[in-house]
């Protein structure tokens, strides 16, 4: 059932967490992150914005500053980063997630969408490695630019005790696509509201009828995804799940089909518009849940439209 994540995943000041120590990796000195985190991020629009930079809970409809975020990353649990399509600052951030916990020993898998299981034996291969490149680990350039997510994997195969490629095959893929796998739904309402969340992200390109069809290899990719994270988490450290933003939502995404035991925050790369209101970001979510534990907002991108994808894919 989906999880009551207002209840069971709310940022709460006063809430007391201890972070235990893994040590996968030898422990380099850490950054000196300060108050806050800082980038010199290479988007541009809306860069005036006085909401970049700046940690936001849609839960509590507070601002959060990182050294609160970090504080109470799930010891034993997972951090969902969500990242918004084709934006040039995905990969920077990420990364320094990634190295900032591994560098203090809090660092546990790393499950990423856009490799998949057919890649694992690679993953398995390189890990502890530091400079990798695109053939060695099969890179399929229709999932993205190699650039895009270089230093992702380079960082989280030099830290992470594995790195789980988190989606189902192309193959699998293929049999839902052609019915030749049944896909268990949550709800037809949950379904409806993924049909037309597609129509919209490929700007009616197809039909709603197609776009209905499409909800399966969605809901399969998610499900899949979550019990491939399930099977990877390492207790007593701080795993990281990365996926495009929609696959990371609270209200109809990875989460929905996670076990009740699963410790998650959620955090989102938000591009920002002219509105320096956070509460704009929100957008529509199912069934009145947060779309995100966390927002983190960066700099606009014109390819971060709702047009330059889906998550259906």
């Amino acid at each position: 059932m989906i999880r009551n994540v207002k209840n069971a995943l709310t940022f709460t000041l006063g809430l007391t967490f201890l972070i235990g120590c893994a040590s996968h990796q030898p422990p380099e000195p850490e950054a000196n992150v300060g108050p806050e985190l800082s980038f010199n991020f290479e988007a541009r629009e809306h860069e005036n914005n006085e909401l970049i930079g700046k940690f936001w809970s849609p839960v509590t409809q507070n601002y959060i500053s990182w050294q609160q975020v970090d504080r109470f990353l799930p010891d034993g649990g997972w951090l969902f980063i969500g990242e918004s399509l084709g934006h040039p600052d995905n990969e920077r951030i990420a990364t320094y997630l990634i190295e900032h916990l591994g560098r203090s020993g809090r660092l546990g898998a790393v499950a990423l969408e856009v490799m998949n299981t057919e890649q694992q034996e690679l993953l398995d291969e390189h890990l502890g490695e530091r400079n990798i490149d695109e053939q060695e680990l099969n890179w399929n350039p229709q999932v993205g630019e190699w650039n895009e997510v270089e230093g992702i994997l380079e960082a989280s195969l030099r830290y992470a005790s594995r790195v789980i490629g988190a989606d189902m095959s192309n193959e699998n893929k293929n049999k839902v696509r052609t019915s030749q796998r049944e896909v268990a739904h949550y709800s037809a309402g949950h379904s409806d509201y993924l049909a037309n969340l597609i129509y919209r992200q490929f700007c009616q390109v197809f039909t709603q009828e197609q776009a209905a069809e499409m909800v399966d290899v969605h809901i399969a990719r998610d499900q899949f995804i979550a019990a491939q994270i399930m099977g990877a988490t390492v207790p007593s450290a701080v795993n990281v799940f990365i996926g495009e933003k929609g696959r990371i939502r609270t209200d109809y995404g990875v989460p929905v089909w996670l076990a009740e035991d699963i410790n998650v925050r959620t955090l989102a790369l938000v591009p920002v518009a002219a509105s320096e209101n956070p509460q704009d970001y929100v957008g529509s979510t199912y069934s009145g849940l947060d779309p995100a534990q966390l927002f983190y907002f960066i700099p606009g991108f014109q390819e971060s439209s709702a047009c330059a994808g889906s998550t259906a894919n």
